[in-house]
């Protein structure tokens, strides 16, 4: 992995599926998302289309999506 991706986390297609079915049942697109929980958009928008972001972005949204982010990055190293 490059220094580029240093820091940065993904999240595995599988929990992609379920991270953006619960956002569109809360928020009418990514851009209201993360307005509403003070996020970045561009960083939110890479994410949901499966690019890595800084783990903080990461944490963030999981949290926003009452999901737990470990569990969501263990699917990633399993």
């Amino acid at each position: 992995m490059s220094d580029l991706y240093e820091g940065m986390l993904e999240v595995h297609i599988d929990w992609m599926v379920e991270l953006r079915r619960r956002m569109q049942m809360k928020y009418q697109d990514v851009d209201e998302f993360a307005t509403a929980n003070n996020l970045n958009h561009l960083e939110v928008f890479w994410f949901f289309k499966g690019c890595p972001v800084p783990s903080e972005t990461f944490k963030s949204i999981c949290e926003n999506l009452d999901c737990d982010w470990e569990k969501v990055q263990e699917a990633i190293a399993a």
